[in-house]
């Protein structure tokens, strides 16, 4: 699907979804501004492909391989100078907009890759400490300037260039309920896990070792990095943070579940 022609000037949007109905509309809004919008869709059941049809045309169905290669595929299918990489949950808040098309426009330059700040929303408030904040990634990148990272989790942008940073927030509305989060993290921690044994390591699981690992966990996202600021939200956090980390912890002890694929939670 490599994409071969010489880019066009304009803007792309390269978003990738899975039954996205709840946040989708909003994200594809939040880029109306945009000259194409490029969407590889995982095989979604609920509303996801009627909203994404009411905002593009370049709709790509492809199965799931992993977070960084359904990134690498729309950012392929991409025709257009400038990209910006967004998640179906996350939506461009007005000045970043602004900066964004300022960048295409030529009003804003000296890099081919902007980081942008991703300010993330846990149930009904906004996070601005525990780590959550600001979170910066690249997102907004010239075409041929580079791919993400092919890991299981934690996918990054891989580039040669310098990147500059943008002011205005990715506004990324995650998180609904705790129940949302335990869902979620199942799958993450098993992915994380999977990756882990992949590379060839195979950690002597503890007791001792899953206590210190928990205990360290709650202690940089509570202590460390100020989670306490954000209230009863904070601390809760810090706890679901240390949970996720028992999880992947529990899943290198007795890793059969995580290594079989079929056996993956959904998500």
């Amino acid at each position: 699907m490599q994409n071969n022609r010489p880019a066009e000037p304009g803007l792309s949007v390269a978003l990738t979804c899975f039954n996205s109905e709840r946040t989708l509309e909003r994200a594809l809004s939040s880029v109306s501004f945009a000259d194409e919008i490029v969407v590889v869709d995982s095989g979604s059941t609920d509303g996801t492909l009627e909203i994404a049809r009411r905002f593009t045309d370049r709709i790509i169905a492809h199965e799931f391989l992993g977070y960084g290669q359904q990134k690498n595929l729309a950012l392929e299918a991409c025709s257009r100078e400038w990209i910006f990489v967004l998640d179906s949950d996350e939506e461009l808040s007005p000045r970043l907009a602004e900066e964004v098309q300022a960048v295409v426009a030529g009003s804003i330059s000296g890099y081919r890759v902007y980081r942008v700040p991703r300010l993330s929303r846990f149930i009904d408030r906004w996070m601005r400490h525990g780590g959550w904040y600001p979170d910066r990634s690249a997102r907004l990148v010239s075409a041929g300037a580079g791919r993400f990272s092919e890991r299981a989790v934690h996918e990054t942008f891989v580039t040669d260039y310098p990147a500059g940073n943008l002011k205005g927030d990715l506004l990324h509305h995650t998180y609904t309920s705790v129940s949302d989060y335990v869902l979620r993290q199942d799958r993450y921690s098993s992915l994380a896990a999977r990756q882990i044994l992949q590379s060839g390591r195979r950690p002597r699981i503890s007791s001792g070792r899953m206590a210190l690992t928990l205990l360290r966990k709650f202690l940089e996202v509570y202590v460390w990095k100020r989670g306490f600021l954000d209230g009863q939200h904070g601390f809760v956090v810090a706890c679901l943070a240390a949970y996720s980390v028992f999880l992947r912890e529990t899943k290198l002890w007795k890793p059969e579940d995580c290594l079989d694929e079929d056996r993956l939670p959904e998500g």
